[in-house]
């Protein structure tokens, strides 16, 4: 369970980087039609950046998708404490248990 919150923390990191990139890099491509467009320059590799656009951000949904489903995961399963607490009070009722069916004479040998 450690392991899949550290994890999800390296993801959560490298998605909120992916997310930077793709504001930088649509910052740049805005600057740089502006900038073309002033100089009177008519090519524009206007679809090559959005094709690396969409790319970071398929790219950025699948790293969300990956995130969700890992927390998704981590908030399933019971914490250790949980688990610990689940097995102790199973173990004292059985001992209960045969402890009423003994009539309350079980000798350990």
């Amino acid at each position: 369970m450690i392991e899949d919150v550290e994890r999800l923390a390296r993801m959560e990191e490298k998605l909120t980087n992916l997310i930077e990139d793709i504001k930088e890099i649509k910052s740049y491509s805005n600057s740089l039609i502006k900038t073309m467009s002033t100089m009177h320059i008519d090519y524009v590799p206007r679809k090559e950046l959005e094709e690396k656009i969409n790319n970071l951000e398929e790219q950025v949904d699948e790293k969300t998708q990956d995130i969700k489903e890992l927390r998704r995961k981590i908030n399933s399963r019971p914490s250790w404490v949980i688990s610990i607490l689940i097995t102790s009070l199973s173990t004292i009722t059985v001992g209960l248990i045969v402890y009423i069916i003994t009539g309350g004479s079980l000798v350990l040998h």
